[in-house]
């Protein structure tokens, strides 16, 4: 991966379990380590910022971190990594089986993404953050089409003005992946 722990190598994906009990448990294990991580930085970059609300801001960052379930990281986790075209075919039939048996999880075997491609729709309400996530996978179950996530409006509250609702999606025209790495890093370093 170009992005340093953005993506599992295809010799960590051939290694991750497939039986869909060790994989929800590893899945769930992982999601924590990335949050963790995810919040360390933020407060690293804060402390290193000179800027004089940093101990404020720090607090918000810690206490605003949403409660998840197992149900929560299970289901994040398993659609973030079907997009992923270096995902073995009995890894992602694991996948589809930890969905499967993710309390929440909505199927719609007769979707259609946002460019009206026959879709498989698989989504999940997440209470913790208010929002859907869904993924459209292809019906042969060979691909991802699209990711989604539904925003419902939210009054204002503590100060924050209130909100319209929105939907953030990202379609993809193809997926592919190359052992050559790029001229130019996307991510700019």
């Amino acid at each position: 991966p170009e992005a340093k722990y953005d993506s599992p190598t295809e010799a960590e994906l051939a290694a991750y379990p497939t039986d869909p009990a060790a994989l929800r448990k590893q899945l769930i294990a992982q999601a924590k380590q990335q949050q963790a991580r995810g919040i360390k930085a933020m407060l690293a970059q804060l402390a290193k910022s000179h800027d004089p609300g940093a101990r404020q801001k720090a607090r918000i960052v810690r206490s605003s971190q949403p409660t998840l379930t197992s149900n929560d990281w299970a289901f994040s986790q398993a659609t973030y990594l079907l997009w992923n075209p270096l995902v073995p075919a009995p890894l992602r039939a694991a996948l589809f089986k930890v969905l499967a048996g993710t309390p929440g999880v909505v199927v719609n075997s007769h979707a259609r993404d946002s460019l009206g491609r026959a879709a498989v729709e698989i989504s999940r309400y997440d209470r913790a953050a208010n929002y859907t996530e869904a993924i459209f996978e292809s019906p042969d179950a060979s691909r991802v089409l699209e990711t989604t996530s539904i925003h419902p409006a939210t009054p204002a509250h503590d100060g924050l003005p209130a909100e319209a609702s929105y939907q953030l999606s990202d379609t993809y025209l193809s997926i592919t992946w190359s052992d050559t790495r790029p001229a130019r890093n996307p991510y700019g370093g």
